[in-house]
Formats: C-alpha cells, sequence, structure tokens
C-alpha cells in the first residue's frame, strides 16, 4: 500500500513539474517577442537564481549543501547534470521558442519520452508493456494533431525551430536520466539547486549576459518572477522528484500534460487560436496520464490473490 501510495505521489507531482514548465515556455515567449530579452539571458539568471534559492534554503535547514562534492564520481554528475542536464535542455528549449512559438517548440521537446523508454528498455533489456506502448502511441498521436490538426502539409516548422526543438528533446533524456544515481544518495532539492546553479553560472558565464539588452520594465519583471519560481524552482523540483518515485521513463511521459497547459496559457495570455481537434489532442495526451497511472497487469493480479 506504501509503495503503491508512492507511485501515484511520483505521477501526481511528474505532471505538476510539467504544468509548471508551461508556464516557463509561455512566460518565456512573451519576454522574448514582447520585451526583447534574449534566451540565454532569462536561462542564466533563472537557473542563478532557483539554484541559489534553493541551496541558501537547504543551509537555512542545516543540510550538508556540499556534501555532493565529497567523491569525483558525485562532483562529476552533478557538472554534467547542471550542463547538460539543467542548461542544455533549457537553452535549446528556449532557442526553439524564440524560432517558433511556446507551442511549437513543447510539441518537438515532447519526443523525448520515446527515447528516455528507448534506453529505458534497452537498460533493462526487456519489451514495453501494453501500457508502454499505449502511452508512447497516445503522446505521438496527440502531438501530431495539436501541431498538424490531422494535415501533415499544414506543419510549418522553421529548420532553425527544428533542430533546437529535437535538440531540446534529446537534453530532456540527459535531464532526466542523469541525476537518477546521485538522486538515490542525495535529497532532491539539493542535486535540484546545485544543477540548477551551476548551469546558470556557466550559462552567464559563457554568453556573457551583461551584453544583453532588452525591456527590462515591471512588467517584464514580474513575468520573469513567475517564470522563475513557478516554471523554475518548483518545476524542477516537482519533476526531480516525480521521477525519482516513478522512474524516468514514466516520469517524462507523465509530464506531457505540459503542451496541453502550454496551449492553453497561449489561447489565454498570447491569442493563439484553437480548434476542435487541438481537444482531441489534449485528450490522447491527457489520457497518457491517466493510463501510466494505473497499476501494472501482473501487480494488478498479485494484489488480488489470497
Amino acid at each position: 500500500m506504501k509503495e503503491k501510495s508512492a507511485v501515484h505521489k511520483g505521477c501526481i507531482m511528474s505532471a505538476l513539474g510539467g504544468s509548471c514548465w508551461a508556464i516557463a515556455g509561455v512566460g518565456g515567449q512573451f519576454l522574448f517577442s514582447e520585451k526583447g530579452l534574449n534566451p540565454e539571458w532569462v536561462v542564466a539568471v533563472r537557473l542563478t537564481l532557483a539554484g541559489l534559492c534553493l541551496l541558501l534554503y537547504l543551509s537555512y535547514k542545516k543540510e550538508k549543501v556540499f556534501s555532493v562534492f565529497q567523491t569525483k564520481k558525485d562532483f562529476r554528475d552533478v557538472v554534467l547534470f547542471g550542463i547538460l542536464g539543467a542548461a542544455g535542455c533549457q537553452l535549446t528549449y528556449f532557442w526553439s521558442i524564440q524560432a517558433s512559438n511556446a507551442v511549437t517548440a513543447t510539441f518537438l521537446c515532447y519526443m523525448a519520452p520515446i527515447f528516455i523508454l528507448g534506453y529505458t528498455l534497452f537498460r533493462e533489456k526487456r519489451r514495453p508493456i501494453k501500457k508502454e506502448i499505449i502511452s508512447c502511441v497516445l503522446v505521438l498521436m496527440g502531438v501530431f494533431l495539436l501541431a498538424t490538426h490531422g494535415n501533415v502539409k499544414t506543419l510549418q516548422i522553421s529548420s532553425t525551430a527544428l533542430f533546437w526543438g529535437i535538440l531540446s528533446a534529446v537534453m530532456f533524456v540527459f535531464y532526466s536520466v542523469l541525476p537518477q544515481r546521485i538522486m538515490a544518495k542525495y535529497p532532491v532539492m539539493l542535486i535540484s539547486g546545485w544543477g540548477m546553479f551551476i548551469g546558470g553560472i556557466l550559462s552567464a558565464l559563457y554568453f556573457q549576459i551583461w551584453n544583453e539588452q532588452g525591456v527590462y520594465d515591471l512588467e517584464s519583471g514580474i513575468v520573469f518572477v513567475i517564470v522563475w519560481i513557478f516554471g523554475t524552482m518548483f518545476a524542477y523540483w516537482l519533476y526531480l522528484t516525480g521521477t525519482k518515485l516513478v522512474g524516468p521513463a514514466k516520469g517524462s511521459l507523465l509530464s506531457t500534460v505540459e503542451p496541453v497547459i502550454s496551449l492553453l496559457l497561449s489561447v489565454i495570455f498570447l491569442k493563439e487560436k484553437m480548434i476542435w481537434i487541438d481537444i482531441v489532442g489534449f485528450a490522447c495526451i491527457l489520457a497518457t496520464t491517466i493510463i501510466l497511472s494505473l497499476p501494472n497487469e501482473k501487480n494488478s493480479q498479485d494484489a488480488h490473490e489470497p
């Protein structure tokens, strides 16, 4: 019963993490298109601030913040997670948004669950079970319907957006898989904090964000704070905690509620248009969350045996 409760908790947290990422994507599009800010500045500053806040909070709670650097292997994994997972995933995602829009970039990014599931099956040397196959099919169908409205000829994605979108999906695999070993040894919040802080600092130095220009007014400040708190700190912590409980394959598939939330927010705040076939796409993606939260057939049968 306790294990089942943990799985349900992980499913909910993974889905909530995806929902928070949607806020980051839509907010980022607003900052790029309306305020002239660059993805490099937004990513570097939000990651650095979010990571710093988490680390300061852990220090206040008397946690051993620097314990993750006691061994070379742990140090390596944390740094790789910060570069490829935190910074790499976010930079490629926001570059895709800049080249297209939040909705299109999100659809492209959510090819990642297919890659993660393939990695998991290869590592565990097993075939996919029925609900994993169904979930992948539903994800692909939902993304296809939302992106094309059922007609491939209507898909208009620039080569730049396509490149960064697919690369963001690959980086999402690193983001989901890289921290699994060290999350088994250290608190998720600690790994999230260091990953974001390292990724943010290195991004700021590499791109020299102090030279970036844009409109820094009250409106852009409010949107940035929302992106920073909900789309970064909460999103990372919720998603990584969820994947720790249910695994990277299931966690990444459950977080596919993000495209749904992203499109809804885009319709409300960015005046994107939505038609009936979008609802069908919503249903396909939301069905994935329900299916993956159900117990496996074998476990279900065992539960009924005396």
